[in-house]
């Protein structure tokens, strides 16, 4: 097969990718809750009243590093 043959076209379907910016208690974690399947990385206290799957809060940038490493190594049913 030559490379021309291998030439594709059109637009290759991603996720989206999102930036929520806003002041505290404006609801960008109620918003980030409706997504699918959401799970949060906690870097300060605020979901108590959210339904939601969260890690435990993480108190350094290691620990944040550790729970998406192992979102990244384990199977799970997460989708955001």
């Amino acid at each position: 097969m030559t490379l021309l043959e291998k030439i594709q076209r059109g637009r290759t379907p991603k996720p989206p990718r999102l930036l929520l910016y806003g002041t505290e208690g404006i609801g960008k974690s109620t918003f980030g809750s409706k997504a699918p399947k959401p799970i949060f990385v906690q870097t300060e206290d605020g979901l108590d009243e959210i339904d939601c799957d969260r890690f435990p809060l993480a108190a350094t940038f290691d620990e944040v590093v550790q729970a998406l490493q192992d979102l990244q190594a384990e199977k799970h049913d997460y989708q955001t």
